[in-house]
């Protein structure tokens, strides 16, 4: 990789992580692309992640470390937007970890087929040991960002609509900042990236470990917080609305809109918390108009669409 010289700035958002950030930025560091900026965002950690940051900005010429309050993902990543300047951006979730050659691959990759955006496979890593490939039957190619939006829409398998596992050239990401929201802040760049390009490159081996933790602001059971996802949904879809003429997208950011209301809607209806069954009417109504647009203009219909029907039809 010596002939390529571009700079690659990896945002790093931190937060209460001390326990994971010595793997991540060790594995930041030990990559055999060299030329990286890395940038440590401690969004008000109330632990020893703001002391780590600085400790790595220290030991290495290449790391930032720069503080800033509590605000969120969103927030932290802003920043870093704000203070990278290199010719190629990337992100990475503080309490992940990347194989050695994530961002020799990717560059390479990117400069081989021109494209804005080039991302591999991240395997999701749990507690139990366990680890899942959901692109393992997706082979190397170029694929549109249509393709791209549409399976972050509908949810499939292939759904690939994180921030990280990717390099985005900075003309592509330039002026684009992420939603101050708290739930599907990536999604909602990610569309946008992908729906601003025709071609993308994916990488089908896995260089990416996303660390699926229990506790962590995703994967937490029901809270009253959760019902946020829905309204980032409808955001979502009023965005891509506001900006977007092609039909089949039109058609699947209604079925997203329902489908992110059925599955926080299901969890109020498992857990049953006080006033649930007011949580669920005041709720019903959107996701039941999203998805009556989207049976009068589509014809695909997603192979879940008769459990969820199921659901609606039992909760009045």
């Amino acid at each position: 990789m010596e002939f390529y010289h571009e700079l690659i700035s990896v945002i790093v958002p931190v937060y209460n992580v001390e326990q994971f950030l010595d793997k991540c930025i060790s594995s930041l560091q030990n990559q055999t692309y060299k030329n990286l900026e890395i940038l440590l965002i401690d969004d008000g950690s109330s632990d020893r992640s703001g002391a780590l940051c600085d400790k790595y900005a220290s030991e290495d010429s290449r790391i930032q470390a720069i503080h800033k309050n509590n605000g969120g993902p969103s927030s932290a990543r802003n920043e870093g937007l704000k203070r990278c300047s290199g010719d190629y951006i990337a992100f990475v979730d503080s309490d992940d970890w990347v194989e050695p050659k994530l961002y020799e691959t990717l560059l390479r990759l990117a400069k081989e087929n021109h494209t804005s955006i080039t991302g591999c496979v991240a395997i999701t890593d749990f507690e139990n040991g366990v680890s899942v490939n959901n692109h393992k039957d997706r082979e190397n190619s170029i694929i549109t960002g249509k393709t791209c939006a549409l399976d972050v829409l509908y949810q499939t398998k292939h759904a690939w609509g994180a921030m990280y596992a990717k390099l985005f050239k900075r003309e592509i990401i330039e002026g684009v900042l992420f939603p101050d929201i708290s739930h599907l802040e990536d999604y909602s760049v990610s569309l946008q990236l992908s729906l601003k390009t025709d071609q993308v490159y994916f990488c089908n081996i896995p260089l990416y470990h996303y660390r699926s933790r229990q506790n962590s602001l995703s994967k937490a059971g029901y809270s009253k917080n959760k019902l946020k996802t829905i309204d980032a949904a409808e955001m979502i879809r009023n965005d891509i609305v506001s900006k977007c003429s092609d039909k089949e997208i039109l058609d699947a950011s209604d079925y997203f809109v329902f489908l992110m209301s059925f599955l926080i809607l299901w969890e109020v209806y498992r857990s049953r918390p006080d006033g649930w069954k007011k949580i669920i009417y005041e709720r019903k109504g959107k996701a039941i108009e999203a998805f009556r647009r989207y049976r009068k203009n589509s014809k695909k219909q997603p192979g879940d669409i008769k459990r969820i029907l199921k659901f609606w039809l039992c909760v009045k």
